[in-house]
């Protein structure tokens, strides 16, 4: 794992631009996400597509954040971290598992984020109940699957 960690370190002071540039893109995603868990959940309201833009916009941001940690550019077209660490003495697991780190970090500073964020605007919006809890926890569990997913799906 060190020797991925390594390369990870490697790569982000090579591609300095492309790292700075995913990661501001990512984190305006986050912030529109965010903002728009400031929409309070309300179960007796049906359901309506601006309660799950917030998520949706959070799964971008998690998606943009793992891009450059998944693909290199190399001319014109991108290439795989897996087949450019294939030359290595690494795992294709040992990468997954440093992937996977990077992953629940971030899931773990955004999810906090929107749980405190939407809970407060629910108790302040008097709908604050366990459908409240369980849509802000069921959307950071599908977050963080499809980033999973994302990290296992890259070839």
């Amino acid at each position: 794992m060190e020797k991925v960690k390594r390369f990870d370190e490697e790569l982000r002071n090579t591609y300095k631009d492309a790292f700075f540039l995913g990661r501001f893109v990512s984190y305006m995603f986050f912030g529109l996400g965010l903002l728009l868990m400031l929409i309070p959940f309300e179960p007796s309201d049906g359901i309506r597509m601006y309660m799950f833009q917030g998520l949706l916009m959070s799964t971008i941001g998690v998606k943009q954040y793992l891009q450059g940690y998944l693909y290199v550019k190399e001319g014109d077209h991108m290439v795989s971290i897996y087949k450019k660490l294939s030359y290595m003495p690494v795992t294709k697991a040992e990468i997954q598992k440093v992937r996977r780190g990077y992953l629940n970090r971030i899931c773990v500073k955004v999810g906090s984020g929107m749980f405190v964020i939407q809970e407060t605007m629910s108790l302040v919006n008097h709908s604050f109940g366990v459908a409240s809890v369980m849509f802000v926890v069921c959307g950071i569990v599908l977050t963080w699957g499809f980033g999973w997913m994302y990290i296992y799906i890259s070839k």
